[in-house]
């Protein structure tokens, strides 16, 4: 491990002690300040990004770029290749002179496109010195995303972990009470389901199903249910809304923290408030304008578009809740009668 003393630093291994070297900047390995220190340290890098013309996410020492353009067009790609590449360039330069290295070897290249276009829009990209061509997929916070968004690899590993956690609860179940039971499945089941599940909104229905079946297992097993009793009753008696509407309860949630200013700014900048030309009836039930779109596979799946649809649905009353957790209990009950049909 490295220890700090003062300014100083040294390495201990197995009851072995280095020699104190001086450091004359840096922070020690899982300090409270590190991580805030750090993000300080390296702000410079979103005005490098922003110079280029690229958008952006920094989450401590990962950064991601992205850029749009359309693949029918040679000119265009070749410029957002131009721009990535210099632009990267430019975050290596000066990481070098503040003490930072990018490293090459982490660096991923994933280009989303349509499955109906033949072979990659682009071959590779020079990142400092290395070529990097496009990945079939990537990890981000988590999540595998695909080129084609079909977050098919997603949902097999998940189904994989939670197979795993719930063949291992079956086998103790009988020393558990049903709430000692609930409150694991939630802790290692649940929790996997509801990570970022915004993302399968708008997914073929058989891939829903697939996390569906989970946790209906989930719920027999907490109710010590039979596997060809009927499910609506269990999952009623223990009041989880099916995945689907989990899915759909995740992006509302969203939205009413994007209008009240409670999200990450590029969340509010989603929804916007739909305007009128002149004095209508309609302007008091708080519409969302909603964009177009071309395609119904990726388009229609977008936040700017999914949740403002989902959000003009909904009554009034729960639209105007006055604070989170109002808007959450009538959002559940609501959502609640609509899968059940109460």
């Amino acid at each position: 491990m490295d220890i700090s003393h003062g300014g100083n630093q040294y390495v201990f291994v197995e009851g072995c002690k280095s020699s104190l070297r001086s450091l004359d900047g840096g922070v020690p390995q899982g300090s409270v300040l590190g991580l805030l220190l750090y993000l300080v340290y390296t702000s410079l890098i979103g005005k490098i990004i922003r110079r280029h013309g690229l958008s952006y996410h920094l989450f401590a020492d990962d950064s991601q770029l992205y850029i749009a353009f359309t693949t029918d067009s040679r000119e265009e790609m070749a410029t957002a290749k131009y721009k990535i590449e210099q632009c990267v360039n430019d975050i290596d330069t000066w990481m070098i002179h503040n003490g930072l290295k990018l490293n090459q070897d982490k660096s991923e290249l994933l280009v989303f496109t349509s499955k109906f276009r033949a072979g990659p829009c682009l071959e590779s990209l020079l990142v400092v010195d290395e070529q990097i061509r496009p990945a079939p997929s990537a990890r981000n916070l988590g999540i595998i995303l695909d080129t084609y968004l079909t977050l098919d690899k997603q949902v097999n590993k998940l189904c994989k972990c939670c197979h795993f956690h719930l063949r291992n609860i079956s086998k103790i179940r009988k020393y558990l009470t049903k709430d000692s039971t609930e409150i694991l499945i939630h802790a290692l089941v649940s929790s996997k389901l509801d990570h970022c599940n915004s993302l399968l909104y708008g997914l073929p229905a058989y891939r829903i199903q697939k996390l569906q079946r989970l946790q209906n297992t989930a719920a027999r097993i907490v109710t010590l249910s039979r596997k060809y009793d009927h499910i609506t009753p269990v999952l009623v008696s223990l009041h989880w809304l099916p995945v689907y509407y989990r899915v759909i309860f995740k992006i509302l949630l969203l939205v009413y923290k994007g209008i009240h200013n409670l999200a990450p700014l590029y969340i509010s900048e989603l929804v916007r408030a739909k305007t009128y030309s002149r004095s209508l009836r309609s302007a008091s039930k708080k519409i969302l304008e909603v964009k177009r779109t071309n395609t119904k596979t990726y388009g229609d799946r977008a936040f700017s578009v999914a949740g403002p649809k989902l959000w003009n649905e909904l009554p009034i009353e729960i639209k105007n809740s006055s604070n989170v957790d109002s808007f959450k209990r009538k959002l559940k009950t609501h959502l609640f009668k609509a899968a059940f049909y109460i």
